[in-house]
């Protein structure tokens, strides 16, 4: 990537484990090298982890600071915190990162598409859950993208009541603000059954713009496809097409049986949603609906007391990318 480019990485984190601790060292060490300066905000209650300490005493360049955490905004709020203590102008590019991931691989390729490609937003992998989006994990935005970021912020903030709106408006519904976007790998080429990679340099592989007419009607058929929720189509992107992204909540999901019973007498519906912050708006009465429909599908536990079980071919790609850390 051009040396001239100046790169400002933004990280809001919550560092209440060691799984998040190590991912989040590991991130670091992947995206450094790219960024002129790099800011994390994690979250007050996790001054003890010791994060903070090995970070500064690893890298240089990188400001640490603690915020209240805020339960509804989550991480935007502390992506905004770093955006105000930071004269992000100064930057071509801004990402913001979270803690839902650990990047398993060097990632030059997203960084060259930021070179090559002129956009306003990009990020790793799109979904068409709900609606079509770039995933918000890991999105970098060039100076008019993130000017639009702050904007689209302080005008919907305030809407904020539940932890769901902000994935529903700072990652679903922002989408449609950016004049054009741009993503490494895309869940259309599962949905079209074809692979369409463009290559520049021959150093960098990503598909195609998302909206040609030709395929709306198709994808207009396909409202819930995430490419982490899909076993078959995420084991291929890890395997098959160099993938680089391994999401923690995968991790710590249970891989249910094909045709699971689930015994409803061991199925406590408050625990349930105690254990999902985004069910906090699904009725008692529905929760039992959602598992069955929903629940199973993503992996998600309904007791406590469930260990982590994810699938066998996540285990198998993170043993092979020496990330044991990732399931201790």
């Amino acid at each position: 990537m051009n040396s001239n480019k100046n790169i400002l990485l933004i990280f809001g984190i919550h560092t209440n484990n060691k799984q998040k601790y190590y991912a989040t060292l590991y991130n670091i060490k992947h995206l450094h090298k790219y960024s002129k300066k790099i800011i994390c905000i994690d979250s007050n209650e996790n001054k003890n982890s010791g994060l903070k300490e090995k970070i500064l005493d690893l890298y240089d360049s990188i400001e640490f600071y603690y915020l209240k955490n805020n339960p509804i905004l989550l991480d935007v709020a502390k992506w905004i915190h770093g955006l105000n203590s930071e004269n992000y102008l100064e930057y071509d590019y801004v990402i913001l990162v979270n803690d839902s991931i650990c990047i398993s691989r060097p990632i030059a390729d997203f960084f060259e598409m930021i070179d090559y490609i002129n956009a306003e937003m990009y990020g790793i992998i799109d979904s068409f859950e709900n609606k079509y989006h770039i995933q918000s994990f890991l999105r970098a935005f060039n100076q008019s993208g993130i000017k639009k970021f702050i904007r689209y912020y302080c005008t919907n903030n305030h809407k904020i009541l539940a932890p769901l709106q902000t994935t529903e408006i700072f990652e679903i519904e922002i989408t449609k603000i950016f004049s054009n976007i741009k993503s490494l790998y895309s869940i259309k080429n599962s949905i079209n059954r074809s692979t369409r990679f463009h290559k520049i340099k021959n150093t960098i592989k990503f598909y195609i713009d998302y909206l040609l007419d030709r395929d709306r009607m198709l994808l207009k058929s396909y409202n819930h496809e995430n490419l982490h929720f899909n076993d078959k189509q995420y084991k291929y992107y890890l395997f098959s097409l160099n993938y680089p992204i391994i999401k923690l909540k995968k991790v710590n999901s249970y891989f249910y049986p094909i045709n699971y019973n689930l015994d409803e007498n061991d199925f406590n519906p408050i625990e349930y949603r105690n254990m999902h912050w985004d069910l906090c708006n699904i009725a008692i009465k529905d929760l039992i609906t959602h598992f069955y429909q929903s629940g199973i599908k993503e992996g998600r536990k309904y007791k406590p007391t469930q260990n982590n079980c994810p699938p066998k071919y996540l285990v198998e790609y993170i043993n092979k990318n020496n990330l044991d850390f990732l399931l201790s």
